[in-house]
């Protein structure tokens, strides 16, 4: 699903670049800033993006015992400006986005230190309802 959202985002960035690049090379531009600038001067104003890399198995497993802290490893690369959040999948039910909790249980928190890859979402006092499936996303 991540890929999906990075994906589009390329695409719109794309067509902005060949629409900047059209109007400039044929000279119906409206921008002055552009008028006269060449595909390759407009291409080196916007480099190539790199799309997040997920870095944690998808298949990863994480086991605790009721009453613990359980921690669901999250590591990307190539985050960028986006935001990651965490879904449990059985109810599909938005945990978290960045750092903010979107569940009335408390027991749910997203961890993450600044400038690291690993966003972990941490459960505490872990119930044996809390057994399922954690998707993290990126948007």
């Amino acid at each position: 699903m991540c890929q999906w959202f990075v994906w589009k985002a390329g695409v719109a960035l794309i067509i902005g670049v060949l629409t900047a690049a059209d109007q400039a090379i044929s000279g119906h531009g409206n921008d002055p800033a552009t008028e006269g600038l060449s595909l390759n001067d407009l291409e080196a104003s916007f480099p190539p993006s790199v799309p997040p890399k997920f870095i944690t198995e998808n298949s990863s497993s994480v086991t605790a015992q009721i009453g613990s802290v359980a921690l669901v490893p999250c590591v990307i690369q190539n985050i960028g400006d986006g935001m990651v959040s965490w879904i449990r999948r059985k109810d599909y039910h938005l945990l978290t986005v960045g750092l903010a909790t979107y569940t009335g249980d408390e027991r749910f928190q997203a961890i993450h230190i600044q400038n690291s890859e690993d966003w972990t979402l941490q459960i505490k006092f872990v119930q044996q309802r809390d057994a399922g499936l954690y998707e993290c996303q990126v948007s």
